[in-house]
């Protein structure tokens, strides 16, 4: 499982970082290859779903959307480590998740998908400063405190 996205694309639309950003997993991609979506705040999102999922010992799940379009990661803790991924299609639904359909099912390692999400982080906030892209500042920009809830995130998991 990989987290794709090319820096090259990032746009600063107000204070959200747009760009190429989907999944990959043994060849299949979503919601597509080359999908552009909200990276920033997005990411934010969906780390703050994975620390709700690493602090329950037992099956537990969350949502972690696609900021454009009615795409969803339906993800479930399993054991210990594992963690079953939906990936679902609400394009027809309206927003009634009961509705939503699964385009593809995988598993991964929860060290994999948050080693996704901190390359994913690390190379924002280095095209933030490269680029010049002013997000206005707080807690959730800054390296120092993401890097210290992807490790809270790591030892919940163990």
């Amino acid at each position: 499982m990989e987290l794709r996205y090319n820096l090259n694309t990032l746009l600063k639309e107000d204070n959200w970082l747009n760009g190429e950003f989907y999944i990959e997993h043994d060849g299949h991609c979503f919601p597509c290859e080359g999908w552009t979506d909200a990276i920033y705040p997005g990411v934010l999102h969906w780390v703050e779903e994975l620390k709700k999922i690493a602090r329950r010992k037992d099956e537990f799940e969350c949502e972690f959307p696609f900021m454009e379009g009615d795409y969803n990661l339906n993800i479930t803790r399993k054991n210990g480590s594992k963690l079953y991924v939906r990936c679902l299609d609400g394009h027809d639904c309206r927003g009634i998740h009961s509705c939503f359909q699964e385009v593809f099912v995988f598993e991964c390692d929860a060290y994999e998908f948050v080693s996704s999400l901190h390359r994913l982080y690390k190379d924002i906030l280095f095209a933030v400063h490269n680029k010049s892209l002013k997000i206005e500042e707080g807690k959730h920009i800054t390296f120092m405190y993401y890097e210290k809830i992807l490790r809270d995130i790591v030892k919940e998991f163990k």
